[in-house]
């Protein structure tokens, strides 16, 4: 999963439902990468193995000061590096999915050093989050090499 193999000047389109995406052709990479690992997990029904208990999530979490809230109705805040989201199977694989929708649905931007991001499911928010870039990509990162 990322580190992509894309050279750095290989250009994508960075607009999805007309709505302009103002992030760099990496992020875009990254991000296309992650949508097409959750694609093949789904395909071959592999979406379980990742653990929320996972020490370096957990530890991850507490030093970045990120709060993952998927016990409540997810709505549109204003908190930084906060995320609410509601869970389907797993709680990471959800988090991970509720990603993923919001770039393919052009529900992801960039504002300064954070990135904002909002999934709807029949015109209802499932997921919403403010969280500094940096952090959003390491957080997936980890999930990631969580699954057993």
């Amino acid at each position: 999963m990322p580190n992509s193999k894309y050279p750095k000047q290989y250009k994508i389109p960075t607009t999805f439902n007309a709505v302009k995406i103002p992030i760099g052709n990496q992020e875009i990479i990254y991000l296309y990468e992650l949508l097409y690992y959750l694609s093949d997990l789904q395909i071959k029904k592999e979406i379980g193995g990742f653990d929320i208990r996972n020490k370096q999530l957990q530890s991850f979490l507490r030093k970045e000061g990120i709060k993952l809230d998927y016990k409540t109705k997810p709505v549109v805040h204003c908190e930084k590096n906060y995320i609410k989201f509601s869970v389907g199977k797993t709680v990471c694989y959800s988090l991970l999915k509720h990603i993923r929708n919001a770039y393919a649905h052009g529900l992801l931007t960039k504002e300064k050093n954070e990135f904002v991001f909002m999934d709807k499911y029949q015109g209802k928010i499932t997921a919403y989050g403010r969280i500094y870039h940096k952090s959003l990509f390491a957080l997936i990162d980890i999930i990631v090499k969580s699954k057993k």
